[in-house]
């Protein structure tokens, strides 16, 4: 103990071994020599509080723990591709895999799983929670939320990209879509309102509709803060679904005035943009194209996700097998 602690420059614990130490050293060495108990247990105690003194800092203070074993670490890239590997030889020879092996290999999957994967169900619930602030500083009933992502699970790129453009997109609910209680029972709906959100797979990945109950899109005041901002043609006649696709230009906003919610037209814009640097977009349906001269339109959000942020079907990689 006190070699390792002249090692390691403890001073202090090595000034307490050596005198220690010594004192036993005379005890070896002269056998009539008494023995004087208090010191020696003086001696002991001394030892063992340096030792705890030594032994706090590495808990307390550099959150060590000197009974476990060692870890290792690795990078999430490093797991997903062990991850992916261990499914590609899952694939490659499952015919001549026999029971044992096969559940060894399943075994060491679902250990991974869940250190490079989430639940979307349990990351879009979480995301909404920031609707509780949002609904107090808008004056606001909070709205429902209704998830529905079954057996579909994220990587970490995946839930990072989702909780960026869930910013914005929770956002431009609460203050330009659901009413206020008041409006709403005027307008003859639950003083609530409701946010749904459904993924579900398809052919060129993971399709997420996202649909607030609100009053909609107010399609003229878009129009006119386009032409304002010379966004568009004043004179050149635009459709409500073209007129629609403005909300995501950016410097584009309804918004009466600028606040720390909304207001400078920057929201939908990034959304969109965010989308497009992984392969994905977003568009906007309105649920009646055709009725030109309603104040508000009804719509929702397709929102198309790549592959490459999720887990495939069951956790299993899709692989072509030679």
């Amino acid at each position: 103990m006190k070699g390792a602690a002249r090692s390691l420059y403890f001073k202090k614990m090595t000034r307490i071994f050596h005198d220690v130490e010594q004192y036993y050293a005379v005890l070896q060495k002269d056998h009539a020599a008494k023995w004087d108990i208090a010191r020696m247990n003086r001696d002991i105690n001394e030892v063992e509080s340096i030792v705890n003194t030594y032994l706090n800092i590495n808990h307390q203070k550099l959150g060590r723990k000197s009974d476990e074993e060692s870890s290792i670490e690795l990078a999430e890239s490093q797991l997903l591709g062990i991850y992916h590997k261990l499914l590609t030889v899952s694939v490659r020879i499952k015919h001549v895999l026999d029971d044992k092996t096969h559940q060894i290999l399943q075994e060491l999957r679902s250990w991974i799983f869940p250190k490079i994967f989430a639940s979307a169900d349990e990351i879009l619930a979480d995301i909404s929670l920031c609707l509780v602030g949002l609904a107090k500083d808008l004056d606001k009933i909070k709205p429902d939320v209704v998830v529905s992502a079954p057996d579909i699970f994220l990587n970490r790129k995946g839930e990072e990209l989702l909780r960026k453009i869930f910013v914005h997109v929770l956002r431009n609910s609460m203050d330009h879509g659901i009413e206020t209680a008041a409006e709403r029972l005027a307008a003859g709906k639950l003083e609530k309102g409701t946010i749904t959100m459904t993924m579900n797979r398809c052919p060129e990945g993971i399709r997420l509709i996202y649909q607030d109950d609100g009053r909609g899109l107010n399609i003229n005041r878009i129009k006119n803060k386009a032409q304002h901002h010379k966004m568009i043609d004043a004179g050149k006649p635009l459709t409500t679904v073209a007129a629609a696709e403005l909300i995501f230009c950016s410097g584009l906003s309804t918004a009466g005035r600028v606040s720390d919610i909304s207001g400078r037209g920057v929201g939908m814009d990034a959304v969109r943009k965010f989308l497009l640097d992984v392969d994905g977009n977003i568009r906007v349906h309105l649920l009646h194209p055709e009725r030109v001269d309603a104040s508000f339109h009804p719509f929702y959000f397709e929102i198309h996700l790549p592959d490459a942020l999720f887990a495939h079907a069951g956790g299993e990689l899709r692989l072509e097998v030679a």
